[in-house]
């Protein structure tokens, strides 16, 4: 049994004016952070006959840059995983009673659509940054 855990994602951005990038190096600075509480999990049998379920509360924030701080982007709700694995198949299965509640706003659809989703860019950015970087998922 597992109470709680955390984690936050992390982004390299550019600082931009007027759609031309300045010459500053790369920086990361946080997205999104994930929570988890009263996270219990349950798995019994072996690896070619496995059965478990997973319960959790969980929530997700946003970073807002312009406040520098966090917002909610989904509001806390509880989740279950279940697994049921034998050896010629496996059934898994994602469940939440609760309604999910997403936030959206204007300067996060913004943040998203900054992201530059090439990988060739992703790589070039990292190995700027590699040194000074902390533990998290970069974007």
């Amino acid at each position: 049994e597992l109470h709680s855990f955390s984690f936050v994602v992390l982004h390299l951005f550019q600082l931009h004016k007027a759609d031309k990038v300045l010459n500053v190096a790369a920086m990361l600075r946080p997205f999104v952070e994930f929570h988890t509480q009263n996270t219990k999990l349950r798995l019994e049998g072996c690896l070619a006959a496995l059965t478990g379920e997973l319960n959790l509360n969980a929530l997700m924030n946003f970073f807002n840059p312009k406040l520098s701080g966090w917002e909610s982007l989904v509001e806390p709700f509880q989740v279950t995983a279940t697994i049921d694995q034998m050896p010629n198949e496996s059934l898994y299965t994602i469940s939440s009673h609760d309604h999910i509640n997403v936030n959206l706003t204007g300067t996060l659809l913004s943040e998203i659509a900054r992201i530059e989703y090439s990988s060739r860019t992703r790589e070039t950015k990292v190995h700027r940054v590699i040194d000074n970087c902390v533990p998290g998922i970069l974007l």
